[in-house]
């Protein structure tokens, strides 16, 4: 069997999660040693420290709110907050503590606190130490660790593979496409110029590995539709009265004629270099009524939109400014919205058509 071939988009996505995968087994091992050596910085000041009774200023029981497997899930946190002198210095800190530890302390005006001799900044109360210095193995405090880490790396891998891993214009990868046929593996689309029709087939997600390694071996329509469970639509080429393509795009606008109504269908390619190498095949196949025509956008026009998506991204973070979740994905849009616009401003949109010329009316 022949070598499966790969968009660099393909290429790209596999070496980010090599790099996504070793920087989580990284970060888990550097939080279960910080763990480890919390637990050995805890015995020190066990063994060796001065006692001074502080004032609590604060003790909080709180709830929050998370998402789990697209479930939210709560959960209560406490913490404990106090002061002391030491020559001549106040000291304030809060620990976060455990249930246990907040029934013990939520009525208290004063507590026993221990800090390092010579560095009052290092200070807790005894019980808290004695729960933190017990021994772990490296082993709990990796998989500790991995609860949190796990999660951030696999945000970061879908924030990455959204902005670096789509395929980009300039190249028509080997494998991907024939003289009649595109396979789209981002979006999930098989695109076949027939005879008389265009044959748009929607991939199952999680079958289109499978559909990449047949039309390589140059499988029949049927059967990689009947591996990829696909959903077929085929648009008549006499009945198309519309394609609309913008130039940075990689995806067109058919509408056609359907029965005695209309409709249309958004069809995609891997790139917007194979969507101009599937134009130039469709186009000649298309009814000799539709005219092409090329519309240019000035830099204003053309970065309308993104401008507009920018200002709804600022105004949704300023908005709810104390939601994280908001906040980050915000955050993403505004960026993404800002790369657009300069984009369109450096380079504007230019729409290409195929449509019947509208009729001129007649004088009375």
């Amino acid at each position: 069997m022949a070598k499966k071939m790969k968009t660099p988009g393909q290429k790209r996505k596999s070496i980010l999660r090599i790099v996504i995968l070793l920087l989580a087994l990284v970060l888990i091992c550097l939080g279960a040693a910080i763990k480890g050596g919390m637990a050995v910085v805890s015995k020190q000041l066990i063994e060796k420290h001065e006692t001074v009774i502080a004032d609590v200023t604060d003790v909080q029981e709180k709830k929050i709110t998370y998402r789990k497997k697209k479930r939210k899930k709560t959960k209560m946190v406490y913490s404990v907050s106090y002061q002391f002198q030491s020559e001549g210095k106040t000291y304030t800190k809060t620990l976060m503590i455990s249930e246990p530890e907040y029934q013990a302390l939520k009525d208290k005006k004063q507590m026993e606190v221990w800090y390092e001799p010579g560095n009052p900044e290092r200070s807790s109360f005894e019980a808290h130490l004695r729960a933190k210095s017990s021994k772990r193995s490296f082993t709990a405090n990796a998989i500790s660790a991995s609860i949190v880490v796990v999660p951030v790396c696999a945000v970061l891998y879908v924030i990455l593979a959204f902005l670096f891993v789509r395929e980009k214009g300039g190249v028509i990868p080997e494998g991907f496409v024939t003289d009649t046929s595109w396979l789209d593996v981002d979006d999930n689309f098989l695109i076949v110029l027939e005879d008389e029709n265009l044959a748009i087939v929607k991939i199952d997600e999680k079958r289109v590995s499978r559909v990449q390694d047949l039309y390589q071996e140059s499988a029949s329509l049927e059967s990689m539709v009947d591996e990829g469970k696909g959903v077929v639509t085929r648009v008549p080429l006499a009945k198309i009265t519309s394609i609309e393509s913008k130039h940075y795009s990689d995806s067109i606008y058919v509408k056609y004629e359907k029965d005695d109504d209309s409709d249309s269908e958004s069809v995609e390619f891997l790139n917007p270099t194979v969507k101009e190498h599937a134009l130039e095949r469709i186009a000649p196949k298309l009814s000799s009524g539709l005219t092409k025509s090329v519309k240019e956008l000035t830099r204003i026009q053309a970065a309308i939109p993104s401008l507009i998506g920018a200002i709804i991204c600022g105004g949704a973070m300023a908005f709810f400014r104390d939601a994280i979740f908001v906040l980050i994905l915000g955050g993403i849009g505004l960026l993404y919205a800002l790369k657009t616009l300069l984009t369109r401003v450096i380079d504007p949109t230019v729409i290409t058509t195929w449509e019947a010329p509208e009729k001129e009316g007649t004088e009375e």
